[in-house]
């Protein structure tokens, strides 16, 4: 089993665990079954191991947990996952380096930033005094440290950057912005000819997503950080406030020689309205996380069964 993990065999690793194998033996080196497919940077198979009775936390020799060796490998997607099940973003090796000084030797921009979310020390000393950030600067990888702090809202030595509003205004604003832009350009493109009226509407629009992403969110990334604020659906109201108030003030006058178009818009837009509002104000509920191995092996095969069928249907349909 310990080389089928080596490799990455998940089938391997599935059929030797159901007839007995013990995935927590370890080999010379002290490396158990859950280190070694940890090496070998295959997400199924670690995310099995991860459901077996083996310690995420579990030591090799020299003091490595399955952690160290995802953050030494820039393996992020390995760091994220052994954090989400539980894995210390602290502990030290025999070296008294942590998590995040193996991090920052490898000089993963996502590592060090997924183990800086997960309350890793940036003060933390290894067994010469150095801070991750000391190491980051001896070993010329400063820069993937800044960018990660950064997109933390940190400077490079983890004091946060304030925001200009509160949490709560800084959420109206970004809900009420994308209204305001979208009459700034849609009064550009009545104003200007075509083609200049495009280029300026489009760089109004940039402006706008700069100011909520780089402004009032203080971030250092354009993308990850408005999936968690009220942004989108301020680009939705405003969509539906313009289109509106447009019919409002240039259609509804028509309503003799064109009564049932009127009214059935009326009610589209009645009806997109209301619907959004309830999607945004509901509670969208939460999935039940499964109980047991043995329930989440069974949905995992519901799952691939499903699948399967999909694509046959889709095999046979084509």
């Amino acid at each position: 089993m310990q080389w089928a993990a080596r490799n990455g065999y998940l089938y391997v690793i599935q059929l030797l665990i159901a007839h007995g194998a013990d995935p927590t033996i370890t080999d010379s080196q002290g490396y158990n079954s859950l280190h070694l497919v940890t090496h070998s940077s295959s997400i199924m198979p670690l995310l099995y191991l991860l459901h077996q009775p083996i310690n995420v936390d579990s030591r090799d020799s020299q003091g490595h947990t399955s952690l160290m060796w995802a953050a030494y490998q820039g393996d992020a997607l390995s760091v994220d996952l052994l954090l989400r099940h539980g894995a210390n973003a602290n502990l030290k090796d025999d070296a008294g380096l942590t998590p995040l000084h193996w991090a920052v030797v490898r000089g993963n921009r996502v590592s060090i930033r997924r183990l800086i979310e997960k309350g890793a020390d940036l003060t933390a000393k290894d067994g010469e005094g150095r801070t991750p950030r000391d190491m980051a600067v001896e070993l010329k990888s400063l820069g993937a440290w800044k960018r990660a702090l950064e997109e933390g809202g940190m400077d490079e030595y983890g004091v946060k950057r304030g925001k200009p509003l509160s949490d709560r205004n800084t959420k109206i604003a970004i809900f009420i912005m994308p209204t305001i832009f979208f009459y700034v350009m849609f009064m550009t493109l009545t104003l200007l000819p075509w083609y200049t009226g495009i280029l300026l509407a489009l760089a109004l629009f940039f402006g706008m997503h700069h100011i909520v992403t780089r402004v009032l969110l203080n971030k250092n990334t354009y993308t990850d950080s408005v999936s968690q604020t009220p942004y989108f659906a301020g680009i939705i109201t405003g969509s539906l406030i313009w289109v509106i108030y447009c019919w409002v003030t240039r259609l509804l006058s028509e309503t003799q020689y064109h009564s049932v178009a009127q009214l059935m818009f009326a009610i589209s837009a009645g009806l997109c309205a209301y619907n959004f509002f309830r999607a945004v104000t509901l509670d969208p509920g939460t999935c039940p996380k499964p109980s047991s191995d043995e329930e989440l092996r069974s949905v995992s095969q519901l799952v691939h069964v499903f699948l399967i069928n999909l694509l046959m249907v889709g095999f046979l349909g084509h």
